[in-house]
């Protein structure tokens, strides 16, 4: 857009229940402007937006678009045909994807972006913890709910910076962090991150994932190639060296790509490094080097390995910032969490209930290693709702090797995504359990034909664990707070 988005004063979302997407809603009422949306089915976060201001109606209609609307955002899984969408682009109204959207928001503002297969939302919560503790006062919008903020969105306390607008035909003013700082995921499903144009990037890992979208894995390491090109010169890049793929792209990247690059690991050498990984009381502890400099012991109160990585994924870039080792430390310690990511919900019989949004193997297979670190000799029920069918279909053995650690395991019938084309991928949770019976190594597994017979299977059993670990990217996490009178 030719002017600073977010001074559009009336906007309507479609898809306004969206994790993303409702954070944006949440960013356009803060600053004054009139807010509506529509979601195919009502969502828990909609009482609450609607007192804050928000209209917001259940259902898609072109009716839902008010007269004189200036721009509209619609979610990624809103297909073209949606009549709202038809309406806004017959009237000639700018019309932004989710993304499109985060991208305009990052304009002539300090974008620090935060992207790979697995890690995004915690490391993004947490480092948007850390820049809170050092004085930045950061603009932060999060795929999850985070304590202490608006649910998924983190306002500057003294209110957005005015962004100066670079006239056409002059030299684009350099970016500065007291331009405002704005702290974003930059995800690869539909290459995205594309979108954005941060001046940092942090990396977590690169794996298999989307191939509904991308041909294999060479071409999602195209598309991340291509995105770490977009750093400027007196950029930062902060990326996992443990992580072969990255590792791939960022020697690719070396030929062309001057921006400062800074690297982090556990096994490798690094430039921030992690060693001596322990356990407080649900707490994991690692000494960290910064540049072969001991800086100390930090605590993480979260368990598993791919943790320790989500900690040194947001600790790279803030020491790449410049922000002192002591506010990192203070706020790696006291980090709470976020909404879905080994939360630990509460008990049920004296079980302890975990909720997880685990979707990809290495997901599942990292949060169960986990659970069984930080509760060592506890019996394991692990309940699993596999996200999306295609996915499901093209990882199916990779799904099967990843239940190892739980004691047993119930695989609640695949959840369907909007928006997305299940129709080539006729596949069931079913399939998954016989492609686990294959090995005789793997847990004792059961199938539920959906959630009411997932929670009726759990009770049936439950008096035999001491874990209930229930994951997915799904509303198998419903299953998780009722269990526990949520």
């Amino acid at each position: 857009m030719d002017t600073d988005f977010l001074s559009c004063k009336k906007v309507h979302f479609i898809g306004i229940g969206g994790i993303g997407v409702s954070a944006v809603a949440r960013l356009f009422l803060t600053q004054g402007a009139e807010v509506s949306g529509s979601d195919t089915a009502d969502f828990p976060d909609r009482p609450e937006m609607e007192q804050s201001g928000m209209k917001i109606a259940i259902g898609h209609r072109a009716e839902n678009i008010p007269p004189d609307v200036q721009a509209i955002v619609y979610s990624g899984a809103v297909p073209e045909t949606n009549p709202e969408f038809v309406a806004a682009k017959g009237r000639g109204v700018p019309v932004l994807e989710y993304f499109e959207a985060l991208g305009a928001i990052m304009h002539g503002r300090y974008g620090i972006a935060v992207s790979g297969t697995n890690g995004k939302t915690s490391t993004t919560a947490l480092l948007g913890k850390i820049l809170e503790r050092a004085g930045l006062d950061p603009l932060v919008i999060v795929g999850g709910k985070v304590p202490g903020w608006n649910k998924n969105l983190r306002l500057p306390v003294n209110g957005l910076p005015s962004i100066s607008q670079t006239p056409q035909g002059e030299t684009s003013k350099e970016i500065q962090m007291s331009d405002g700082v704005f702290l974003v995921e930059g995800d690869e499903y539909r290459r995205h991150m594309l979108q954005l144009s941060p001046q940092v990037i942090s990396l977590t890992n690169i794996e298999a994932d989307h191939l509904d979208y991308y041909k294999d894995l060479a071409e999602i390491k195209e598309t991340f190639l291509k995105y770490i090109k977009k750093i400027p010169e007196k950029g930062t890049l902060t990326y996992n060296n443990d992580d072969g793929n990255v590792r791939d792209i960022v020697e690719e990247a070396q030929k062309t790509n001057t921006c400062r690059k800074i690297s982090y690991a556990i096994d490798t050498d690094a430039d921030l490094r992690a060693s001596n990984l322990m356990y407080g009381e649900e707490t994991r502890m690692f000494r960290v080097s910064w540049q072969k400099e001991d800086i100390g012991i930090f605590s993480f109160p979260f368990p598993g390995r791919f943790n320790v990585y989500n900690a040194l994924a947001a600790i790279a870039p803030a020491l790449a910032l410049g922000v002192p080792i002591d506010a990192i430390r203070a706020a790696t310690a006291e980090f709470t969490g976020t909404w879905r990511r080994f939360e630990r919900i509460g008990k049920v019989h004296g079980k302890v209930v975990i909720s997880d949004y685990a979707h990809h193997p290495t997901a599942v297979s990292g949060t169960i290693r986990a659970t069984a670190e930080l509760y060592p000799g506890k019996k394991i029920l692990a309940v699993f709702q596999p996200h999306q069918k295609d996915r499901t279909r093209k990882m199916l053995h990779e799904f099967a090797d990843s239940f190892h650690g739980a004691d047993t395991v119930i695989l609640s019938e695949i959840y369907d995504v909007a928006g997305r084309d299940e129709k080539s991928a006729p596949i069931s949770s079913q399939n998954l359990l016989d492609e686990m019976k294959k090995d005789p190594k793997n847990p004792p597994t059961g199938f539920a034909h959906n959630i009411d017979q997932t929670e009726q299977r759990i009770r049936d059993i439950m008096d035999s664990f001491d874990i209930i670990l229930i994951m997915g990217a799904g509303d198998i996490h419903k299953l998780a707070e009722k269990l526990v009178g949520k």
